[in-house]
């Protein structure tokens, strides 16, 4: 069987080792009260990632930090070891402070927030993992409302992207129309096309049709996670 990179390994080791010690003496009023928690997840972490110092200390401690101190501590609850282990894998690989970085730090928070957990799908680590950052600018756009793009529907009936008409941040994104159909396969986004066909612009080879594009329910979810509360 084939040996795993360092950070899989790291993140896996880790994960295990911070939710074993998170189910014991942890989340036990006492220790609650004294307010020793923080210090131990993230000793747990760093016991966990013996040989792998170097990304227990620079990348995995302060990220599960930040995501325990913003939550509060009657509210914490140690997430799953599958879930935890995903956020950190794939945070070695993503920027510090970049868009997806954070949406990872914001899924983490609510993976462990008693209020929040439930809203938490297994699937969200992955589709975070699949995104690029312009993807995920653009669920942050859509998260704000509906995109209005605009195809041209030839006179066989063959669809064609024409035009995008967006803010001036999406209408100088390069394969703006690649990422909306990737966010749709990934079943993050919905569209549907005007059918009012006055608002259809017609041309002498066919019609440029208005069509709206929507986070679906699984977006939204995604995008509700992956967002600090108001």
């Amino acid at each position: 069987m084939a040996e795993k990179d360092p950070a899989t390994a790291a993140a896996e080791a880790a994960a295990k080792e911070l939710v074993k010690v998170a189910y014991g003496d942890l989340l036990q009023p006492a220790a609650r009260e004294i307010g020793i928690e923080l210090h131990e997840f993230v000793r747990a972490i760093m016991v966990a990632g013996r040989g792998f110092g170097y990304l227990i200390r620079e990348t995995y401690e302060p990220f599960v930090l930040r995501a325990l101190q913003a939550i509060p501590l009657e509210r914490r609850i140690p997430p799953s070891p599958p879930m935890l282990g995903q956020i950190l894998e794939s945070i070695s690989y993503e920027a510090e402070g970049s868009t997806i970085y954070k949406m990872f730090e914001e899924l983490l928070c609510a993976a462990m927030d008693t209020n929040r957990a439930k809203g938490v799908h297994p699937a969200f680590p992955i589709l975070l993992k699949s995104l690029s950052p312009e993807e995920a600018d653009l669920l942050k756009r859509l998260s704000e409302g509906t995109i209005t793009a605009r195809h041209f529907r030839s006179i066989d009936w063959s669809f064609h992207p024409h035009s995008i008409e967006l803010s001036s941040y999406e209408q100088d994104l390069e394969s703006a129309n690649f990422y909306l159909e990737h966010l749709e396969g990934l079943s993050l986004i919905d569209s549907e096309y005007e059918e009012n066909i006055g608002k259809f612009e017609v041309y002498r080879n066919g019609h440029l049709i208005p069509v709206y594009y929507n986070l679906s329910l699984m977006g939204a979810k995604l995008m509700d996670a992956c967002s600090r509360p108001i």
